[in-house]
């Protein structure tokens, strides 16, 4: 540069700096907080109209944010869900089916390699065992928080967990040290069963269940305090469950075996820099819409090979699909769903179609009086399942495989559509497994003598089972 244009810029730098028009540096973009709430839900939660008053940091979420509110998960069990969440895709494109024996592909591009490689710094904090790195959700993380006490035998050795008030701490320690735009993952497992609510919330007339939801809101609210105070007005916060639980619904108590909306309708909130307050989007909303509606908040455009849309530039679909291979591990059959507006088709040995609209409970099975809708869903869920990635599934390592099998989190090879319509029904084993998640309970609290006692009749009730 000549020493004459040197000092014209100079002096034009300077003009500007005392006319107070100094050259801005360019805004960092919004660190993002991603909270998913283990078996939450939604009509606990009062911005869906519970009027129990559990969920009040959920609510004000909502109040100041936007909220979706017909969410359908893609899988009623921990993993797989997660896996949903993290990467928009449904199980039959990312390949895993359940929880303890799949590993998710190293070359699924997920929520986490998609910020870090956009500059965010990234954390996740995970309160059970069931979301261990070695399942594949780790990448993308420069920080992987899976420090859980391993319970050395029983029951909960795969249900393994830590309080969200553990969960929490460490991920606020974490969001004060960061300089930069960061993506923090934290698991909340409150409430999943075995519920152990803390005593100040298990009030007289509550559940042990919604003692556990209050426990996880309260922690919520603290962590998206300190990690809006960290970032004011440039933090977005993500809030979304991976299932439902039963509650007795359907004779289900907790969750897994069944596709009925007591395990698959979940909350999702979307709030701060950038979103307007007290929006709604009604419709079918997907759990794996909530990775490119959260990255077109960001201004960040998605993969273009997902299964979830950016509900920012679009209205909410009216389909969705659910599964659970989770009767497989007794060697009865797997679920598949197709939800169609208001339809829902279940396919299984005995199908099952609901009109959610009239029939919310799902109590009134539609499939002998309406067999052309039931052709019709079986004939679109067929063509979605026929695009199932070949080659997705990672497994287990074997000696994990027969670890969780030895404690009855099992899971078996996925049988195949055409066989499945030769096994055993969920619904007509449900007294097997209630009966066996007795057998489990008792090995729990050690009993060993009772356990082993209904092990033994199940044996002769059910000798095909895994």
């Amino acid at each position: 540069m000549s020493r004459f244009l040197y000092r014209a810029a100079a002096s034009s730098l300077a003009a500007l700096l005392a006319a107070g028009c100094a050259p801005r540096t360019p805004q960092a973009p919004p660190s993002v907080l991603l909270v998913t709430i283990d078996t939450l839900r939604a009509d606990r939660v009062g911005a869906y109209g519970a009027r129990s008053g559990l969920t009040p940091a959920m609510d004000r979420l909502a109040e100041r944010g936007w909220l979706f509110e017909d969410v359908v998960a893609a899988v009623p069990l921990t993993l797989p869900s997660h896996a949903t969440i993290l990467s928009g895709l449904d199980p039959y494109h990312h390949g895993v089916r359940n929880n303890g024996t799949y590993v998710l592909s190293p070359a699924t591009p997920t929520l986490a390699t998609l910020l870090k490689a956009r500059g965010h710094q990234t954390g996740a904090f995970v309160a059970a065992v069931v979301l261990d790195r070695r399942y594949g959700l780790g990448r993308g993380f420069d920080t992987y928080d899976d420090r859980i006490i391993r319970v050395a035998e029983g029951r909960s050795v795969l249900e393994s967990e830590r309080s969200c008030d553990v969960v929490v701490e460490n991920a606020i320690g974490w969001i004060r040290v960061q300089s930069g735009p960061f993506f923090a993952w934290v698991h909340i497992y409150e409430p999943h069963a075995p519920y152990a609510p803390p005593p100040d919330l298990a009030t007289a007339g509550r559940s042990a269940y919604d003692a556990e939801v209050a426990a996880a809101d309260r922690c919520l609210g603290r962590l998206a305090d300190v990690a809006q105070a960290a970032r004011p007005n440039r933090l977005v916060t993500a809030v979304i469950s991976d299932h439902g639980e039963g509650l007795g619904e359907h004779g289900e108590s907790t969750h897994g075996l069944f596709l009925y909306q007591s395990t698959l309708k979940v909350p999702m909130i979307i709030s701060g820099a950038g979103i307007e307050a007290g929006r709604r989007t009604g419709g079918v909303t997907r759990a794996a819409d909530l990775l490119p509606t959260l990255l077109g908040v960001l201004g960040i455009d998605a993969p273009g090979n997902l299964d979830g849309r950016n509900l920012g530039n679009e209205t909410a679909r009216r389909e969705a699909y659910a599964e659970s291979d989770y009767a497989t591990g007794f060697g009865w059959a797997p679920l598949r769903s197709w939800r169609l507006g208001s339809l829902k088709f279940v396919d299984a040995p005995r199908v099952e179609l609901y009109d959610l609209a009239a029939d919310p409970g799902e109590n009134t099975n539609l499939s002998e009086s309406r067999p052309a809708d039931v052709e019709r869903l079986r004939g679109v869920l067929t063509a979605a399942l026929a695009t199932e990635v070949k080659g997705a599934e990672r497994r287990a390592g074997a000696e994990t495989a027969e670890r969780l099998r030895s404690l009855g989190y099992v899971a078996a090879a996925p049988r195949r559509a055409e066989a499945a319509t030769l096994l055993k029904d969920p619904k007509d084993a449900m007294p097997l497994l209630r009966r066996f998640e007795q057998a489990m309970e008792a090995e729990g609290r050690a009993d060993l003598a009772t356990s082993v006692l209904v092990l033994g009749e199940l044996v002769q009730a059910d000798p095909e089972n895994l």
